[in-house]
């Protein structure tokens, strides 16, 4: 069950989380004696829970994105408030664990903290001494981790519960295989401009203001804002940035494994029961009375189930040597590895790749100048918050910091220059006369401060500065219309035995084509559009610029019920459905819980744990 196996894997991964973390929360500290930001029911929301699980939020979101993020950008998109909703989310099935008397014993507890790599020593088993020292490390008890532990394989259980029981009749998953399975034969053919009897007649003046009339949405200019604006990028200033070659260098370093990267090979590995079973296998493949394919096929298995893919010699203990000698195609061995004795077959050679400090330089340089960029913006942002407090105007700004000013006429659909930025758009869109202006931040570390110079409301341009383009789209419309109507003329003709070449058509045969099926050079409905069709029959539909087209049923195709493959798709769709309904209880619950629940949510507490971050 997927909610189970979340469950488990969160577990796993709990203690990466809390160790970054902790390591931030730890640098920016948080005095006081309030210890919590609210509480559940009689659930607690701690300060260090809300501050770890915030700061995952913006990890996540740099890593989404590629960039730093300040903290202001970060409550931009609402990470601070996601955070807040996890834990009050959390809390609540706590509760209703609670009530219920639901809860893992020390076994399951124990199992899963043994299992967490992070305590393991050196021989991969489980090291008390490893365990305490990393939680000292946290500043977190073995008390306080093991309860959060026990708090999460618990809610994996009532979840569990609650979505474990989603099971689906036979019937429903063949319901729908055998809908998506039915295949259909036909023959269709576009119908253009060049096969109309008669073209229609230029468009009449009353004709051309008619069309004018019913489409005024096509000559509407939209509402357009004069934005004028300030604006700072680290593009712009990171040419000037400086730079440490010794800092290249370290960082250089710290990546050598991206630029230095030494010879792998491409090898399979098939293990044997014991040594002597592995050594008459290879007698086989020195006397050539059997391949290495031979040997896997024996065994049940496939070439993916032996690959190892590529490795480095000391990925493969005993075999390194011997592999890494050998010659692409060759079978060596047998070795003692992980899996008891082996043999191994070398099937190409990674040569190795150098990339030198000289040739990353520039590279490095690039990323080390932006980074210095966007710290330097960011260093600057309380200043340029400060000026814009103090009336600085944008041109001001652009004296004091360098911020370089620029016009644009924005509409909803600009998407050039500065209007690229999703949160400039944004906040263009929101601008209204006698704002206050402030400090946007952009998704690339940058900043920008908008000032709105002039509104121009949507209108309708007058018929005379448009008549050429109304008079053109009309015949168009006349001529698309014509079209249409020819396909449709030939549609009604058609029988089973008509011919559409014999109609000067191109006709285009189509064999087993399922719903989800699309055919180039049609629209997207055309498809379904055919699997209304009876056999035999014909219908005709507009093809947007293209003309319009004529399509005629010829055969239906049910599913075979003994298809393998018709099980396979049936048992995936009825898990995938089962899936969405346990998902959809899920959020059920999870509103049902919070909902009767009593949530109180100290702002004050949390105002002051968001400025440690600032």
């Amino acid at each position: 069950m997927a909610i189970k196996k979340t469950g488990k894997t969160l577990v796993y991964i709990l203690l990466a989380f809390i160790m970054l973390g902790m390591v931030f929360w730890n640098r920016v500290g948080f005095s006081g004696s309030v210890l919590n930001v609210g509480t559940v029911g009689n659930q607690s929301i701690s300060v260090k829970a809300y501050g770890r699980a915030l700061q995952d939020q913006i990890r996540a979101a740099q890593q989404q994105i590629g960039a730093t993020l300040t903290f202001e950008q970060a409550q931009g998109f609402g990470l601070d408030r996601l955070a807040l909703a996890g834990l009050i989310s959390d809390a609540a099935v706590d509760e209703e664990a609670a009530r219920l008397g639901i809860s893992v014993g020390d076994a399951r507890v124990q199992a899963a903290i043994v299992s967490i790599p992070a305590f393991q020593g050196p021989d991969g088993k489980f090291d008390r001494s490893t365990y305490k020292y990393t939680l000292d490390r946290l500043g977190l008890s073995e008390a306080e981790f093991e309860r959060g532990v026990r708090s999460d394989l618990t809610r994996s259980v009532l979840q569990g519960a609650i979505a474990g029981g989603v099971a689906l009749p036979d019937a429903y998953g063949r319901t729908f295989a055998a809908f998506a399975g039915e295949t259909r034969d036909f023959v269709w053919a576009k119908v253009t401009a060049a096969d109309l009897i008669e073209s229609p007649a230029a468009p009449t003046a009353d004709e051309v203001q008619a069309y004018y009339d019913a489409n005024a949405t096509v000559f509407t200019v939209p509402e357009t804002k004069t934005i004028s604006y300030a604006w700072l990028s680290p593009d712009m200033i990171a040419a000037d940035a400086p730079v440490d070659e010794q800092q290249l260098r370290e960082l250089y370093q710290s990546r050598i494994n991206d630029y230095v990267i030494p010879e792998r090979r491409l090898v399979e590995r098939l293990g044997f029961a014991d040594a002597a079973t592995a050594e008459a296998a290879m007698a086989e493949i020195a006397a050539g009375t059997k391949t290495f394919d031979d040997l896997v096929t024996e065994r049940g298995l496939r070439l993916s189930d032996v690959d190892m893919g590529d490795v480095g010699q000391s990925e493969i203990g005993a075999a390194g040597a011997a592999v890494f000698a050998a010659t692409a195609g060759d079978v060596v061995g047998p070795f003692d590895s992980s899996i008891g004795p082996a043999i191994y077959r070398m099937n190409a050679i990674l040569a190795a790749q150098e990339t030198t400090f000289d040739e990353a330089k520039d590279e490095l340089r690039s990323e080390t100048a932006m980074a210095a960029a966007r710290r330097s913006i960011s260093d600057q942002s309380s200043h340029m918050t400060d000026l814009l407090a103090g009336g600085a105007s944008l041109e001001d700004l652009s004296n004091e910091t360098g911020m370089q000013l620029g016009q644009i006429d924005w509409t909803e659909g600009s998407s050039d220059g500065i209007a690229a930025y999703d949160a400039f758009r944004t906040a263009a869109q929101a601008l209204g006369n006698g704002d206050f202006p402030s400090l946007v931040y952009l998704e690339d570390g940058g900043v920008v401060v908008l000032r709105l110079d002039n509104l121009t409301p949507a209108h309708v341009r007058p018929l005379s500065e448009v008549m050429v383009q109304a008079a053109t789209a009309t015949r168009a419309a006349a001529i698309d219309a014509a079209v249409l109507a020819r396909a449709q003329d030939i549609a009604a003709g058609l029988d089973a035995q008509s011919d559409l070449a014999a109609l000067g058509l191109t006709p285009s045969v189509e064999t087993g084509i399922v719903r989800s099926a699309f055919i180039e050079e049609t629209p997207q409905q055309f498809v379904a559009t055919v699997f209304t069709l009876a056999p035999g029959q014909a219908t005709a539909m507009a093809n947007g610029t293209q003309g319009a087209l004529v399509v005629r049923l010829d055969a239906v195709t049910p599913v075979d019920e003994a298809d393998p493959a018709l099980v396979t798709v049936r048992q995936q769709l009825a898990a995938q459905v089962a899936q969405d309904i346990s998902r959809d209880m899920l959020n059920v619950f999870d509103a049902q819980m919070q909902s009767q629940t009593k949530i109180n949510i100290d702002q004050s507490t949390i105002d002051a744990v968001n400025a440690q971050y600032r």
